[in-house]
């Protein structure tokens, strides 16, 4: 008899006592995988029905399904870290009983864990939680995490630890994940999954209570990243191709460390595949496209609209400085605009550091 061959992915499903959520999200699970794939179920405080579906399924499952208990009812994140122990894939994923996942969806995890090596965090977004901006590919680069459902790399797992307990359940748990990762190398994906069907969830706990935990991890969120800073950058017409080649690892690196870029371009320019790969490339960085009459009014209305954000904006130029109106505002060459937020991000984070 052959063995099964070894999974590639582990999804740890924590159960409660929702019979019919459990069936239909266990059944939407055994439709969408495929043959590398095991499944960790954690009974969490279930009732006798549940228990005993869960016992169907594993039996159903066989080798393929690793059943763990609690002895009392944990919290999510709890529950998370003990099936952890469990794993033996290289990859794991977080996957709520609320989530009911459709082939299209696993497969397009499947093919994004294929095919970025670099990849430590790889994120979905359900129909619930649009992503804003749109994604400008299927598979990009984006901060935009959720903690549900969120695959791990298993070997990035070893090296900084999982999500941080304070942050969960806020919107900045994925964004500090993605930066911790990237300091060691691995990259954060978010994967477009509009047919990732979410059913709403009871929400527990009191408003105060929920209003306290989202002013510390705000509050912890700024202690240790600084604050939001945001890049306009404007690509002047006729600028070479060199030009805007020159500064786009630089721009890629720069997102991944947090910074936003807005690319401020001529109709013409939004078809140069060296700016079309820097939007597919990560999710931080968008494009607005002027219009072909009065260009320089629609300059001035951005940037005073980028003014009135509570996110501090520094403005740079991809070309020579003498091509921006002078009714525009003070711009800087790209790349010491590039370096004064890179800057008073780092200063921040040396101080910090010095004072902890």
């Amino acid at each position: 008899m052959n063995q099964p061959s070894a999974p590639l992915l582990d999804i740890i499903i924590p159960v409660w006592n929702d019979v019919q959520r459990i069936q239909d999200c266990l059944s939407a699970v055994l439709e969408s995988i495929d043959e590398h794939s095991r499944l960790i179920l954690i009974k969490n405080g279930c009732d006798y029905a549940a228990d005993q579906l869960i016992d169907r399924f594993s039996d159903f499952l066989g080798e393929r399904a690793v059943v763990l208990g609690l002895e009392r009812a944990a919290t999510t994140l709890a529950v998370y870290r003990h099936a952890l122990q469990s794993v033996e894939a290289p990859w794991v994923l977080f996957l709520p009983t609320s989530l009911t996942p459709t082939p299209a969806a696993m497969a397009a995890l499947y093919r994004a864990i294929e095919t970025a090596p670099d990849a430590g965090l790889i994120g979905m977004s359900p129909n619930d939680t649009p992503v804003t901006p749109p994604l400008a590919s299927p598979c990009c680069e984006s901060e935009q995490l959720p903690g549900e459902p969120l695959a791990i790399n298993m070997a990035m797992h070893r090296t900084i630890g999982c999500v941080n307990d304070l942050l969960w359940g806020t919107p900045w748990l994925g964004q500090e994940y993605a930066r911790r990762a990237n300091r060691h190398g691995f990259r954060s994906y978010l994967i477009d999954t509009p047919d990732l069907t979410a059913t709403p969830q009871p929400n527990l706990g009191s408003r105060e209570r929920f209003q306290q935990r989202f002013e510390a991890a705000s509050a912890y969120i700024r202690s240790q990243w600084g604050q939001q800073q945001h890049l306009a950058l404007y690509i002047t017409t006729g600028i070479d191709s060199a030009c805007i080649q020159e500064t786009t690892q630089t721009l890629l690196q720069a997102a991944r460390e947090g910074l936003t870029v807005s690319l401020i371009l001529h109709p013409r320019d939004l078809r140069r595949p060296e700016i079309a790969t820097l939007t597919h490339c990560h999710h931080g960085i968008t494009t607005t496209v002027l219009p072909r009459l009065m260009a320089t009014r629609a300059i001035k209305r951005h940037i005073q609209h980028l003014r009135e954000r509570p996110v501090p904006t520094i403005l740079g130029v991809i070309g020579p400085l003498t091509a921006v109106p002078a009714s525009c505002g003070e711009w800087l060459p790209a790349d010491q605009a590039l370096d004064l937020a890179r800057n008073q991000r780092s200063t921040h984070e040396h101080v910090h550091s010095q004072s902890a």
